[in-house]
């Protein structure tokens, strides 16, 4: 499986289309997908793709934006519990 797509969308995040793409080659369900970052972003290409979006607040530099996360992970062995 070639997992090398930036060419294959035409805009970058905040847009859904890097998501979008990933979806589609994964074959995976949107309803039980989440997209996990850090950034206001992220928040709104998850969101925009419609799928949920985890704030990995220990890496968040800036949460200024990233209230409407559907999770907010405080450690990375947090991100295990959700699967």
């Amino acid at each position: 499986m070639n997992l090398s797509f930036f060419e294959d969308y035409e805009h970058g995040k905040p847009a859904p289309d890097p998501i979008l793409v990933a979806l589609k080659r994964l074959h995976a369900d949107p309803a039980q997908s989440v997209y996990i970052g850090d950034t206001q972003y992220d928040l709104q290409a998850a969101h925009a793709a419609g799928i949920k979006f985890g704030l990995v607040a220990w890496g968040a530099k800036n949460q200024q934006g990233v209230s409407e996360a559907d999770y907010v992970f405080a450690f990375p062995d947090e991100i295990v519990d959700l699967v």
